[in-house]
């Protein structure tokens, strides 16, 4: 319900937005596929030729000082330049195009301030970073609901129904932290940085400041305007910068709160959150919660951003794969301690980076549970994600049949273990493949006469 409604005054009336109903033929996958094409024609899609950068995150090789409460502020001798470097070599090596930078980089929790004296000038970090590795600058950028108060003006903290001060608690709503927050934001895009992540975005309570520039009291959805207002600010100026931002009211969760559409623009170069599957991937993708993902993407075109642990993945690269077929943005972090599984993660890494367009800009059609299609209509080529959650080995023999909106006619390259065939109108995908235990196929459906590589084995 929104916020407004639970604030009316007596005598005053809500204006509600539009209720729109559609008979759909089909099961409920065509109520999916119904749903998604209405937003899609609202705009709610990736920004045209949309290249996120791929994100090595830094958090879990180096040692965190910040996420357990009560630790000591340990980022001047465990957050260093040296460390830094060291995680931009492993991106390289990863084929990784940006290195993201967890909290610790400023200078306390939250502020938005690069800590120039523990780091050197962002502007030269940023160009040695692009000069030596090739690699881009993100950032998380917590919001109001997580964040060191004391970097912030006394003023902007929430006052409560009898004009006090709300201690510790900054309200998301009062126009002194807006503005500070902005301007710092848009300092640290001047500087080089191409990504942002709006983290701590949950609401941050009732205000009743009447100085803070807002409505009395201070609703969810009020937040959320300010929010939006933050996200348009910086790509005012700098639209080419890349923003996440999580969901305006739960953040960091894996609950699912708020429609991923709201409080989003159509077309504007925001994602959202893959709502904190980054610490458990791999276990989550057999408790099944991960599913959820596969059920967004089925509702909507909107990009979401997702970083995960590779220390927690296998050889097949089953968690990185399933993440990268589910977020159009993908980061992944940590080293795995056996060598080889690490050797193979990085061979994953390099395949995916040659099939990215697919997984950023394609068409996502779960076909099932187990089975994701990534189609690109204008060159009629498609990749295929066979996934296995079971401990043994999975004979894939069977047809499945295409979405109307899949046309992969042509003279595809044979593949070995899939082929495409025609019946009257409908198109379908005939497998005869061997999934390995808790593993993964990928099959690049290509068109024959754009294989640049006689061979190629994914």
């Amino acid at each position: 319900m929104p916020g407004r409604v639970t604030a009316l005054p007596p005598g005053q009336g809500v204006t509600l937005g539009i209720s729109r109903y559609e008979v759909v033929s089909g099961d409920w996958q065509e109520g999916y596929a119904a749903f998604r094409r209405y937003f899609d024609m609202q705009g709610y899609v990736p920004p045209e030729n949309f290249d996120p950068p791929v994100h090595w995150n830094q958090l879990y090789d180096m040692t965190s000082w910040h996420t357990i409460s009560g630790y000591d502020d340990r980022r001047q001798e465990l957050y260093t330049l040296a460390a830094l470097w060291g995680e931009a070599r492993k991106a390289r090596d990863y084929h990784c195009e940006s290195l993201y930078l967890d909290p610790g980089w400023d200078t306390a929790f939250g502020s938005a301030i690069w800590d120039e004296a523990r780091l050197g000038p962002q502007a030269e970090f940023v160009a040695r970073l692009r000069e030596d590795y090739d690699l881009g600058l993100s950032l998380h950028c917590p919001l109001a609901a997580w964040c060191e108060t004391s970097c912030y003006p006394a003023e902007a903290l929430r006052m409560d129904e009898d004009g006090e001060r709300v201690p510790g608690a900054v309200c998301s709503g009062s126009r002194q932290y807006l503005e500070m927050k902005a301007e710092r934001l848009l300092k640290l895009c001047e500087d080089g940085a191409t990504f942002l992540m709006y983290d701590g975005t949950n609401y941050t309570g009732p205000c009743c400041d009447p100085n803070h520039g807002h409505p009395i009291p201070h609703t969810p959805d009020d937040q959320a305007s300010n929010y939006r207002w933050l996200c348009e600010v910086v790509q005012e100026k700098y639209p080419e910068v890349l923003i996440e931002l999580h969901d305006v009211h739960g953040s960091g969760t894996k609950r699912a709160i708020l429609p991923k559409h709201f409080p989003h623009r159509p077309g504007w170069n925001v994602e959202n959150w893959g709502n904190e599957y980054m610490w458990t991937t791999f276990e989550d993708l057999f408790t099944g919660k991960m599913k959820y993902l596969d059920y967004v993407n089925r509702a909507y075109s909107l990009p979401m951003y997702l970083h995960i642990s590779l220390i927690n993945d296998n050889e097949h690269g089953l968690a990185l794969w399933y993440t990268a077929s589910t977020c159009r943005h993908l980061g992944i972090g940590g080293t795995h301690p056996n060598p080889v599984v690490a050797t193979a993660q990085k061979g994953h890494m390099a395949k995916y980076r040659q099939l990215k367009r697919f997984f950023a800009q394609g068409h996502y059609f779960g076909l099932d549970e187990n089975t994701h299609l990534h189609y690109l209509p204008d060159v009629q080529e498609a990749v295929l994600l066979l996934f296995n959650f079971t401990d043994q080995s999975v004979l894939r023999n069977e047809g499945i049949a295409l979405p109307a909106a899949v046309n992969l006619d042509g003279k595809l390259l044979g593949n070995l273990g899939v082929r495409v065939g025609t019946t009257g109108e409908t198109q379908t995908l005939f497998l005869n493949t061997v999934v390995p235990p808790r593993g993964v196929r990928v099959i690049l459906l290509q068109q024959r006469d754009r294989v640049q590589q006689t061979t190629v084995i994914w």
